[in-house]
């Protein structure tokens, strides 16, 4: 029976096109298992209506540049230099000088009048709590928008969770920000419901997974967690597709799904992303692909975005084998860990992933290891070659400036830029020290000392406030100058690839082969436009096409005459020398694509 209601609320400025998928699994869950009615509100909707859905996605995507604007409004003696992160910021990603409509003061204008109006517009005082997500871009419009309905609405408890709410960064917003009245420590649905329990008179006041101005507690108390992912509820969006209507938006939107919470892997040194998760969870992959089906029908919906750090390892082409068996044209994104074969890619492509991100980090084995990416550079190239062959569209970085970087991972990386060529070119971003991290843990054996808060919260906040808040983005002294000054020939080598890429993109494919049933024809661009063609014979031919995917050289061994090592050896590095096949360690891979 429905006893009260519940508001969860998703602030500016996640992308657009996507209901929240905190809002979207928590509803059903507590609708099921507490009996209240849950309503979700998405007030980035009507942000992005006012301001301009093109102006607003272009904000979106940049972390401290959406997270300057609600802080000028928080504070406004902070305004200049909220402003100057803001122009920045954004600077990097498009030319803002040009586009008034993204001045940091008709931005700020609007989202104050956008988000005035929206928390005046509605009766918050019927409802028995107002919960705020708070990940990527939100905390600062968290908390500007849940103080506008505190001091509207002071006797309504505001909660806020999420990965922006994890362990000691949750302490620190309760303990500066006297409006937010409970904060919930790790994952959401097993601690929210018994926090709704208590404040609806059912139950004493959680013992694990909240904290409260009123319940004080020197160590945070534990999570709670769901064993079983699959025990969960289809998510629900109906809220949003209200709101959608409301905003008069015309897009189709981009549903989130969850395969998995954590990370299977979970070793890297640098990542910080599962600081509200213990252990990695994942659900049957034909759950999975019911849920799909599911949420497909029910929204009419064809594009989807998996939210996981990592779809599972095994299951990952089981899920996309069994949603291709709903015939329906979908298209989905996702990320993956280097570790899938050809074979699992085509079944991924044909279940409809199209976008792909992938964590190649460093294209230096030594490199590799130290960043603990647990696997080799012929596992980055091979995601790179397999999701080009496929069709797949991958997003991958380069990490720069990791600390204890050497002049030789430098040297391995811009050799391997060389082979690399033929596919869609990576970004390069710098190493960020992130709270909590297996690095951050290791701090002194990198060299890395007198960590901080980034200098941009000192921007955005009241220094005071900064002290005694905990941030998930951090700052150190070490060697960053040495690694800022050797890996500069990487950064400009990486933007001629983006360039050379996007001037030939009528040659391409730039490296493919022609299978002719006893031969075959492979056709290479060259950096500088010349195309080269080479033809394999025989056991050449049967070579190559047998490492299509990273094999062990001596599985190769039978297809020379006489099992002859040194034959086998000279044409894999005769192959090498012309970069159309790689081999690491007692592994190889051919790197020309099938053309079709």
């Amino acid at each position: 029976m429905i006893t009260s209601s519940v508001a969860l609320v998703a602030p500016p400025w996640p992308l657009f096109n996507r209901p929240s998928i905190q809002i979207g699994v928590l509803k059903p869950y507590l609708e099921r298992h507490v009996g209240v009615k849950v309503r979700g509100f998405h007030p980035y909707l009507y942000l992005a209506s006012r301001l301009g859905f093109k102006q607003y996605h272009r904000i979106s995507l940049s972390s401290w540049s959406s997270e300057a604007v609600a802080s000028s409004l928080l504070f406004p003696e902070k305004t200049r230099e909220c402003e100057s992160v803001f122009i920045k910021e954004l600077g990097r990603k498009s030319d803002i000088g040009t586009d008034k409509s993204l001045s940091f003061s008709v931005v700020s204008q609007c989202m104050n009048d956008t988000m005035t109006h929206f928390s005046t517009s509605i009766d918050w005082s019927s409802f028995l709590m107002v919960g705020f997500t708070v990940c990527l871009n939100q905390l600062s419009s968290s908390l500007f928008l849940s103080r506008l309905i505190k001091e509207k609405f002071p006797g309504t408890p505001i909660v806020f969770g999420g990965p922006g709410c994890a362990g000691d960064m949750g302490k620190g917003i309760l303990d500066v920000f006297p409006w937010v009245d409970y904060i919930i420590i790790g994952e959401g649905e097993l601690p929210l419901r018994d926090l709704i329990r208590h404040l609806l008179g059912q139950g004493d006041f959680p013992e694990r997974g909240v904290i409260s101005r009123d319940n004080a507690v020197d160590e945070l108390p534990s999570a709670m967690q769901i064993r079983d992912l699959n025990e969960l509820p289809f998510p629900n969006f109906d809220d949003y597709y209200r709101e959608l209507g409301q905003a008069k938006a015309n897009f189709y939107p981009v549903l989130p799904v969850e395969g998995s919470r954590g990370c299977w892997w979970s070793r890297c040194r640098f990542c910080n992303l599962n600081l509200q998760w213990h252990g990695y969870r994942a659900k049957d992959a034909r759950h999975i692909s019911s849920e799909i089906d599911y949420l497909s029908r029910r929204y009419k919906a064809l594009d989807f975005a998996f939210m996981d750090n990592a779809l599972p390892r095994r299951s990952a082409a089981r899920i996309f084998e069994l949603i291709a068996t709903h015939k329906r044209h979908y298209k989905f994104f996702c990320e993956l860990r280097a570790v899938h074969n050809r074979d699992e890619f085509r079944c991924m492509a044909s279940g409809g992933l199209r976008d792909l991100q992938v964590g190649i980090e460093a294209l230096s084995p030594d490199l590799l290891s130290l960043i603990r990416k647990g696997v080799g550079v012929i596992d980055n190239i091979a995601a790179m070659k397999h999701s080009h062959e496929t069709g797949i569209r991958l997003d991958g970085n380069l990490i720069l400036h990791f600390p204890k970087a050497t002049e030789d991972h430098v040297k391995d990386t811009l050799a391997m830029l060389d082979l690399v060529w033929p596919f869609p070119p990576l970004k390069t971003v710098s190493f960020w020290l992130g709270l909590d991290s297996p690095l951050f843990k290791d701090a002194s054996s990198f060299g890395i000392k007198g960590i901080s808060a980034h200098p941009y919260y000192y921007s955005l906040f009241p220094r005071d406030l900064v002290n005694r808040l905990t941030f998930t983005m951090l700052s150190y002294r070490g060697d960053r100058g040495f690694q800022r000054r050797i890996w500069k020939p990487v950064e400009l080598k990486v933007k001629k690839w983006q360039y050379n890429y996007k001037k030939l993109s009528g040659l391409a494919p730039f490296l493919s082969y022609r299978d002719g049933g006893d031969f075959i024809h492979i056709r290479q661009v060259l950096p500088d436009g010349r195309v080269l063609h080479h033809r394999l014979y025989g056991a050449s031919r049967q070579i190559y096409l047998s490492a299509l995917s990273p094999v062990r050289v001596e599985k190769l061994l039978p297809l020379v005459p006489e099992n002859n090592v040194k034959a086998l050896d000279d044409f894999i590095k005769k192959m090498q020398d012309k970069r159309l096949m790689y081999r690491e360690k007692d592994k190889v891979i051919s790197l020309a694509i099938e053309s079709l």
